[in-house]
């Protein structure tokens, strides 16, 4: 159904207006027309907005002997600040890339094509004419500098119905109230004066604050001490809490690692709310075959910090999330396998993970392999010719019991891995890595602040469609490499965790293996298994070519692997 049909009343207005079926000169060239206003609730029978624009319309085809008829009219009830999410506008970009029936568009104003002064007005206007549009405006601009005057004046306008709008939820925030509808776990709402809902005289809806809920905040930070110091995966500690009764928060009948996960992600628990993070956006939803409200989250410049009592402190929360990055990484949860070393291998070669496979022949009993491969051969041709790497496959019946015979040594060597954690957390280096991240942080902002100017340029003229977008994949590109490099001098910057804490967990956990037994074959549960190499092992590097690997993480050796690799004693670097 086209946007026009949502809108019956409007046809009669339309019919009022036309003569011969169309607004304008009867006599005219074939035209289209586009009118929008800026919510449902305007575009409803008896608003004036719509017929307002219509009876403009009519009077600037008149002027301009173009004839509208009603199938060429494109309506939309939607925001004229963003424009991928108007259906009406969508239909008419679409029709003109066709052939329309039409070579003219008449609209009212600037701004109901869009608000958004910055690239947006250009970017339609060019759209438009590209594809042999001639625009007319009921109020014309008669040159670059004027639309960007117009347009200047129209976004400031829309700016400042949208800040009137949201100014109370942002003057609450920025006076350092909370501005959430309904209470996170582990707290409660209260007033200033710390009077809570159940209080008559508090004023915690306007005057809104958090305070900590005791019984609640234990179990919070249960769950990231049993994340970080104690090793556990988020299904381990949801089936933990369901088994002890523990109630979850609010609707929620059970715990769920979809309940966890949020949880351990929110800053909330470190001692920082953050407000004005989101923003509803209309999608297409091709399932439903409508526009549904999604939520998306507004750049971390908008963000309002609301300082809250903490839960957990600052370097147990970004031990969380360094725990989340490994754990996801290194999941098995769909693999129809069981692949001992998923996650933790990468190559020697080109630096890519490995990655888990099958090879050999398909069916049943035709001599399928368990095997891990570089990810740099699933690339495209152009990839991994500019890419290079000729690592063979590896198979894991040579690998992993290598790897593993290392690690059953380990369980019998504690002084190693005490003396290992000391040398691996020295201070000195951890200094020069915040250096570093300091110094990337710094280039990224700059490329931020380019890629800013940019736009604003577009906006006022200065740059055509193409050169902008130039500009903007150049920038884009730099930004992108920038941020990699920041991700991972974060990673190892967030791998200093309590060093008496985890050397007590690690020799904990070896402990237990060793009064399980482990036998000469090393035979245990894969679960324990991955749970023993997830300890001691951060990455293991692997060169195909040499059949050597290296193990990095709380012991650092290198090793040969495959039929004849040698059993060697255990010891430091070797």
């Amino acid at each position: 159904m086209a946007e026009r049909d949502k809108f019956p009343w409007l046809k009669k207005e339309f019919d009022a207006l036309a003569t011969e079926d169309g607004l304008g000169d009867p006599e005219g060239e074939p035209s289209a027309a586009y009118l929008r206003v800026s919510s449902a609730g305007q575009a409803e029978e008896g608003r004036s907005g719509l017929p307002r624009q219509m009876e403009h319309i009519h009077q600037k085809a008149l002027e301009s002997k173009l004839s509208i008829p009603w199938a060429y009219l494109f309506f939309d009830d939607h925001s004229g600040f963003e424009f991928e999410d108007r259906p009406g506008l969508q239909e008419l970009l679409a029709a003109v890339k066709k052939d329309p029936g039409f070579s003219h568009i008449v609209i009212e104003y600037l701004d109901r094509l869009s608000r958004n002064a910055d690239w947006h007005q250009g970017y339609l206007i060019e759209r438009l004419q590209e594809a042999g549009q001639s625009l007319a405006w009921w109020k014309p601009y008669h040159s670059r500098i004027e639309r960007a005057v117009f347009g200047a004046i129209s976004q400031d306008g829309m700016e400042q119905a949208i800040e009137r709008m949201k100014a109370g939820t942002r003057k609450k925030a920025e006076s350092g109230r909370v501005t959430a509808k309904s209470r996170a776990y582990g707290y409660v709402f209260v007033d200033s004066q710390g009077r809570g809902v159940d209080d008559p005289a508090s004023q915690w809806r306007k005057d809104t604050h958090y305070a900590i809920h005791p019984e609640e905040a234990a179990i919070v930070r249960r769950v990231f001490e049993d994340l970080v110091h104690n090793g556990k995966s988020l299904y381990e500690i949801a089936d933990d809490l369901n088994r002890e009764g523990i109630k979850a928060h609010q609707r929620a009948k059970y715990w769920h690692t979809g309940t966890l996960s949020p949880m351990v992600r929110n800053p909330l628990y470190q001692g920082e709310f953050y407000a004005n993070q989101r923003k509803k956006e209309k999608r297409w939803n091709p399932e439903k075959q409508k526009y549904t409200l999604h939520q998306i989250r507004k750049p971390r410049s908008e963000w309002i910090l609301v300082p809250v009592p903490a839960i957990v402190d600052p370097e147990l929360w970004e031990s969380a999330q360094e725990v989340l990055k490994i754990n996801r990484r290194r999941s098995t949860r769909n693999a129809s396998q069981e692949w001992l070393l998923t996650g933790f291998l990468r190559c020697a070669n080109c630096g890519y993970r490995l990655t888990s496979s099958q090879t050999g022949h398909r069916g049943k009993g035709k001599g399928r392999r368990l095997a891990y491969c570089c990810v740099s051969r699933t690339q495209p041709k152009s990839v991994r010719e500019a890419i290079g790497c000729d690592t063979p496959t590896i198979r894991a019946s040579e690998l992993e019991p290598a790897v593993w015979q290392i690690i059953t040594e380990l369980i019998y060597s504690p002084d190693l891995v005490i003396q290992a954690l000391k040398e691996k957390y020295s201070s000195e280096q951890y200094a020069e890595k915040a250096k570093r991240l300091a110094s990337v942080e710094e280039q990224l902002q700059a490329k931020e602040d380019e890629l800013e100017r940019w736009n604003q340029a577009y906006g006022a003229g200065y740059l055509d469609l193409k050169e902008w977008g130039e500009k903007k994949l150049t920038v884009a590109q730099e930004s992108n490499r920038l941020k990699q490099a920041a991700e991972e001098i974060k990673k190892e910057l967030t791998h200093k965790d309590d060093l008496e804490r985890q050397t007590q967990v690690v020799l904990t956990e070896l402990a237990s293996m060793r009064e399980r037994g482990l036998g000469e074959d090393g035979d245990l549960p894969f679960k324990i298994k991955r749970k023993i190499i997830g300890l001691l092992v951060d990455d293991i590097v692997v060169n195909g070519q040499e059949r050597t690997f290296e193990l990095r993480g709380v012991i650092r050796a290198t090793r040969s692997y495959g039929q004849d690799f040698e059993l060697v004693p255990m010891g430091r670097n070797t």
